[in-house]
């Protein structure tokens, strides 16, 4: 389906439109390209207009984002749980509370730095596994200090 842009003119394919559902054909009446440029332009003329409304926003929906990323966090976390089995693989305790996600190769806290945090980390965790990955495993808070110690990553008086 095509459509014409009402502010270059140019016949182009609906795919290159916003969706609007208020319109009849469900596209903007500029297409994609045009309503950047347009927004470019007003950005320019109106930094700091645009600067104020961008803080007033994020003290506005501060408390609802939060909450937002909390419940990502969670889903991504019990997805990744549910993926690796919810259950320590040494010892077989099931206690969310303690499991943690154990790189077997080590260079967690790199991995961790160089990717992101937060729920995102634990997405793309859960993706790897999914494609293939078989470089992570599901240990229990004293299991992974234990396999730390061993591999020489973390030191203890025990020695």
């Amino acid at each position: 389906m095509k459509k014409v842009c009402a502010k270059c003119k140019k016949i182009k394919e609906i795919s290159l439109f916003y969706r609007n559902c208020k319109s009849k054909d469900l596209a903007t009446s500029r297409c994609i390209k045009c309503i950047k440029e347009n927004y470019r332009k007003d950005y320019a003329q109106n930094k700091e207009k645009f600067a104020k409304w961008s803080k007033n926003s994020y003290i506005r929906n501060f408390e609802t984002r939060r909450k937002w990323n909390a419940q990502k966090y969670k889903d991504s976390l019990t997805n990744l749980l549910n993926i690796l089995g919810n259950k320590c693989i040494k010892c077989g305790i099931t206690d969310k509370r303690i499991l943690q996600l154990d790189h077997i190769n080590g260079g967690g806290s790199q991995d961790r730095r160089k990717n992101s945090t937060g729920y995102l980390y634990y997405q793309k965790i859960a993706d790897s596994i999914l494609k293939g990955n078989k470089g992570f495993q599901l240990l229990c808070a004293n299991c992974n200090l234990i396999a730390g110690i061993e591999k020489g990553y973390k030191k203890s008086i025990w020695n």
